[in-house]
């Protein structure tokens, strides 16, 4: 959508309107097939620039080949380590990961002391993958440090059928809210279940799925109320341009809201229109040293978090933040930081 956006407003006029031509390239679901086609891509489809890969293990491989081949690529992934590795041709979009559990908790602290209320104790809720009790045991840490006071720290198996004894303890306890991760089928039902025994309370989802996918709400409608979660990216953000490309997304994709994903590489895509704007040239190498030296200021290039874009020495925009959201009426909505919220934060 990106490009033809472009390719209708003129293409690349310096080049004389060339048009830019999307390449798909599909992983499916093998971090060492993200390599292969990563090199098909490079060449044999001789690819200026290439987008992706979402999840971090195939972006690690497929930016090798990238790197190795001096060809930009621009993701949406927030692994850390992706931007330690010493590339010159790689770019990170969001927030990195060991931002998001930090921002969970200062922001949903933050967002309840701006509406007048200060709740203190919490349940953690788990599923007992290794990355995610590493991060459950990161977000007590966190918030005994916030000053809130964690009831319990639970880890279930995935693939649950019945959420009632997690439930039950959480519900039996005096917590005044809590901390979920797992697998997101995992937290549709345990948040239905909440909702189902009249359990109301906040719940801040931990993990990069469940309360930030599209599927989240549809499942549980109302019930997602009060759900926040913490992010890179949202369809409601404050600057020009995002009201048009999200009700241009959801006509074209019959979707309710353009996900995050979707919305950061549209800007990586202008981003990489303004490069060759103003470098003249399909020049991979040329087109890297500008996005490198560059500042992105106008939309719809800048639209990340803060609506300035610019790339430090390892290749991330160091002017990202989490956000934070909050499922109301079908919707994520963005609650936090205030600066671009685009509505107050509700408390169960």
């Amino acid at each position: 959508m990106a490009a033809e956006h472009v390719n209708a407003q003129g293409g690349i006029k310096s080049m004389g309107g060339a048009r830019l031509e999307v390449v798909p390239g599909d992983t499916q679901a093998d971090p060492a097939l993200a390599a292969s086609v990563a090199r098909r891509l490079i060449g044999v489809d001789k690819v200026t620039a290439l987008f992706g890969c979402y999840l971090s293990s195939y972006t690690l491989t497929a930016s090798t080949e990238a790197e190795k081949a001096g060809i930009p690529m621009f993701t949406n992934s927030f692994l850390d380590t992706l931007t330690e590795r010493g590339y010159k041709y790689f770019f990170q979009l969001p927030a990195k990961a060991t931002m998001m559990g930090t921002a969970a908790v200062a922001y949903f602290k933050e967002a309840a002391e701006a509406s007048g209320l200060k709740p203190k104790m919490f349940a953690n809720v788990s599923d007992d993958n290794a990355n995610t009790q590493k991060t459950a045991r990161t977000i007590s840490e966190i918030a005994a440090k916030y000053g809130f006071q964690e009831l319990f720290l639970d880890f279930y198996t995935g693939g649950i059928t019945d959420a009632s004894a997690i439930v039950s303890k959480v519900r039996s306890s005096k917590a005044e809210f809590m901390f979920l991760n797992g697998p997101t089928p995992d937290t549709i039902l345990i948040v239905r279940t909440l909702r189902n025994v009249g359990w109301k309370k906040s719940v801040i989802g931990t993990g990069g799925g469940g309360p930030l996918t599209r599927g989240f709400g549809e499942a549980l409608k109302q019930a997602a109320d009060g759900v926040f979660g913490v992010g890179a990216w949202n369809w409601d953000f404050p600057y020009p341009r995002m009201k048009e490309i999200n009700e241009e997304f959801t006509k074209r994709f019959k979707e309710p809201f353009i996900p995050q994903e979707a919305g950061e590489m549209y800007a990586a895509v202008w981003i990489v229109k303004e490069a060759l704007e103003n470098v003249k040239a399909a020049d991979p190498e040329k087109i890297r040293n500008y996005v490198a030296a560059a500042t992105f200021k106008q939309p719809p290039a800048s639209l990340m978090p803060g609506n300035v874009i610019k790339f430090d020495a390892t290749g991330w925009n160091v002017n990202s933040f989490p956000i934070m959201i909050e499922w109301k009426d079908g919707f994520p909505r963005t609650v936090w930081p205030a600066q671009v919220r685009a509505m107050k934060a509700f408390f169960g």
